[in-house]
């Protein structure tokens, strides 16, 4: 626990939080916003764009902001991003019309990126790669456990407007944060380096980054899909009423994600000191069989929160071993570059997941869902065999100075 409680890591934890907070305590409401707003009509209409819109645009731009932070430095890029989001979360406060609601959340979805620079800059500068992406995957599944539940004690008890305001106060609580960390200033070759297709093939020039980036697609994908079979299979289920479906979908996400923060920090210590290559199989094969088993008890609730959990348990930083996979023999000028890239493929896998499920749903049943993504999972067990260039750099931890 030494290196996470090391003040530098601790404010970085900390702006993570705060960020993912803010986010997941407006994200729930804005179906509830524009019912407020627009009507119940209107807001079934407007619902999916709004949402998506963030998704998308910020897909786009993150390979932009990642370039941008290997040029000037992932502190800046943290800083911008937090004070730019800040703005957007008071915005939504008068903004009223769904037309200005989703103008919002591009503008939004344009400016983030705060996630990545952190990423960027805690590999740069606080070494134990592993366990730093680690805790702040962590920060990021926390806000998103505490996110919804401030976001609608606020709404509740005073107004969207207040729910908001205290957004934009943690994302300018993380402005403030960023702002004290030591720069990690790029050399000047980093600042020489011209254009960003130039940057691009730069650092996916080699064959295993796109291995990488499709790996990073296939966990998205079964996490999407996760998010809308889990529902259905509840919903599917003749002897719940509406409301215990509703409730057992929030048992069931609360404990899986609950499950993945405990265990989060664990996985990535893990990584460092044994390699994200003897690693990753145990986790592609455990959470085959964790989630293969739902294919089996899906129709008992508590049968169903069980498998999921453990998958949680087991698979809740596959995606950090796989960053660790991209970073491989990565030059350090191209770090901000991949993690942006990483986040684009990562918004884009979520948005294909659901499409793919709802799709399986349609034409067969939610247990073949449970069972694509079992066979999903053993596909990926082969992966460390991929090897990077024998020119490679491994990643400088603690545990190898």
């Amino acid at each position: 626990m030494t290196d996470f409680v090391r003040l530098p890591t601790a404010r970085l934890f900390t702006i993570v939080l705060a960020s993912s907070v803010a986010f997941f305590v407006v994200l729930p409401l804005l179906p509830l916003y524009l019912a407020d707003h627009a009507g119940d009509r209107q807001a079934t209409v407007w619902t999916g764009p709004v949402i998506a819109a963030s998704f998308a645009a910020g897909a786009i731009f993150a390979p932009v902001w990642g370039s941008l932070s290997d040029r000037y430095g992932a502190r800046r890029m943290m800083i911008r991003a937090a004070a730019a989001t800040t703005f957007t979360q008071l915005l939504l406060i008068v903004a009223h019309a769904p037309i200005e609601i989703l103008a919002v959340r591009i503008v939004h979805g344009c400016v983030a990126g705060l996630v990545p620079a952190a990423m960027t800059y805690g590999v740069r500068t606080l070494g134990a790669a592993g366990k730093s992406l680690a805790s702040l995957s962590v920060a990021r599944s926390t806000g998103a456990l505490l996110g919804p539940g401030l976001g609608g004690v606020l709404a509740a008890t005073l107004d969207f407007r207040a729910a908001f305001a205290a957004a934009a106060l943690l994302t300018l609580l993380a402005t403030g944060l960023a702002a004290t960390l030591t720069a990690d200033t790029p050399d000047r070759a980093a600042r020489r380096r011209t254009g960003l297709l130039t940057q691009f093939r730069g650092v996916v020039h080699e064959r295993h980054r796109y291995q990488g980036f499709g790996l990073v697609a296939a966990l998205a994908v079964f996490a999407g899909a996760i998010q809308v079979v889990v529902p259905v299979t509840l919903q599917h289920d003749p002897d719940l009423t509406t409301d215990s479906r509703a409730m057992w979908v929030g048992i069931i996400f609360t404990v899986s994600g609950g499950t993945a923060v405990a265990a989060g920090t664990f996985w990535g210590m893990a990584a460092d000191r044994y390699g994200w290559r003897s690693i990753l199989p145990l986790v592609t094969v455990g959470s085959a069989l964790a989630i293969g088993t739902a294919v089996f008890v899906s129709s008992s609730p508590p049968l169903l929160l069980a498998s999921l959990a453990t998958h949680a348990l087991i698979s809740c930083e596959a995606g950090t071993l796989v960053v660790l996979f991209l970073l491989e023999g990565a030059p350090e000028d191209g770090h901000g570059m991949l993690l942006g890239l990483n986040h684009t493929v990562t918004q884009l896998g979520l948005a294909v997941g659901p499409l793919l499920a709802g799709a399986v749903i349609a034409a067969t049943s939610t247990r073949w869902v449970y069972a694509g993504i079992a066979l999903g999972f053993l596909a990926l067990t082969p992966a460390p065999l991929w090897r990077a260039p024998s020119g490679d750099v491994k990643l400088t931890t603690d545990l190898d100075c």
